[in-house]
């Protein structure tokens, strides 16, 4: 006849006291060959006969009689809220969950499994019991709240063997939680919200996608200004040493009217090469400064920071009350009172 599933006793759970009140289910259908059907559980299924319970009664019936039978999924009871729906809805057996989908069947029909992924839950509750075996509904990668005799809180079942649950706990510890089936006392599953509350302060504002000035961290600014210093002061010192070096190196030629041609010597001056290089390496160095800091003005600035743009701009409104003066003292009138506004602005550059 196949394989068939046993259907336990079930509790049926209020929508928010979750009281159990033990019921039988009509897991399974029996199709009889005149074309009516019964409701009830199947105990056990031989090759002549079933042993079928019904209404708290227990008979043997010949499989001759019979057109065929269907059996149910087992599941254990749990209150679900829906996404989509504001009240909870506790006429659900859960048959299997993991970390993606859930399957269930109803109360009235469990006959039929119902799948969906688990984001289409808002809220799924089971409380445990003695009566059941739960190792074969929770699977892993469940994650929810779970609250046992010694434990609560959010974590991942990773592992359910020889009746020992084991949970990796949500957080930065990310310990590990193990406990037997008896100590388990309920589970939930809570959809974490995607949209998070928004705080309003009265505090100075900044413009969106900057950040402010007080938060910056100045030691490559200064580094790449010292720099550039240096190096601009340094080109400036060798050049004018150089330029020494020429005007102290001069040598006369004749020309062919008897003119006189005051010619500098940068071929064979020591000196002036000395100086004409160190100019030169100064001038390598300013500019690795200088392209640097446009590189990072431009590029770095805007892709590096944590919080938005470095060039970030502080914006601080203020609302000022002040009264202008009399003109004439003794004018007994009262003093005009204005209100003045305006925005302070801090930057770097």
């Amino acid at each position: 006849m196949g394989k068939f599933f046993k259907f336990h006793l079930i509790r049926y759970f209020p929508l928010i006291l979750y009281f159990a009140l033990p019921w039988a289910i009509n897991a399974d259908k029996l199709k009889w060959k005149n074309g009516t059907t019964s409701l009830g559980k199947a105990i056990s299924i031989t090759s002549t006969f079933v042993l079928w319970q019904e209404k708290g009664k227990t008979v043997k019936i010949l499989l001759s009689e019979l057109e065929g039978v269907e059996v149910g999924y087992e599941g254990i009871p749990v209150c679900v809220q829906y996404v989509d729906e504001k009240d909870e809805n506790c006429e659900k057996l859960l048959h299997k969950i993991n970390g993606k989908q859930i399957s269930f069947v109803d109360k009235e029909n469990p006959l039929k499994l119902e799948i969906l992924p688990i984001k289409k839950f808002q809220r799924i509750k089971a409380i445990f019991s003695s009566e059941y075996d739960y190792s074969y509904h929770f699977q892993r990668t469940t994650f929810g709240l779970w609250e046992t005799q010694n434990f609560k809180g959010f974590g991942t079942l990773i592992s359910v063997k020889d009746d020992i649950w084991e949970i990796q706990t949500d957080g930065k510890t990310q310990a590990k939680q193990s406990f037997k089936q008896t100590d388990l006392i309920s589970f939930e599953f809570l959809k974490k919200p995607e949209i998070t509350e928004i705080i309003v302060k009265e505090t100075p504002k900044v413009i969106p996608g900057y950040q402010p000035v007080i938060e910056k961290k100045y030691g490559k600014a200064v580094v790449l200004f010292g720099g550039t210093a240096v190096s601009a002061l340094g080109m400036l010192y060798e050049y004018n040493q150089s330029v020494d070096a020429i005007n102290k190196d001069l040598e006369v030629i004749p020309g062919p009217n008897g003119q006189l041609f005051l010619v500098s010597n940068v071929l064979g001056n020591d000196r002036y090469e000395f100086h004409n290089q160190r100019f030169r390496m100064y001038s390598l160095v300013f500019l690795g400064f200088l392209s640097y800091s446009l590189y990072d003005s431009f590029y770095l600035g805007q892709n590096v920071s944590e919080k938005g743009n470095s060039n970030a701009v502080w914006l601080k409104p203020w609302i000022r009350d002040q009264s202008i003066p009399k003109e004439r003292p003794w004018d007994s009138s009262q003093a005009f009172k204005v209100m003045q506004y305006g925005f302070e602005f801090e930057t770097r550059f």
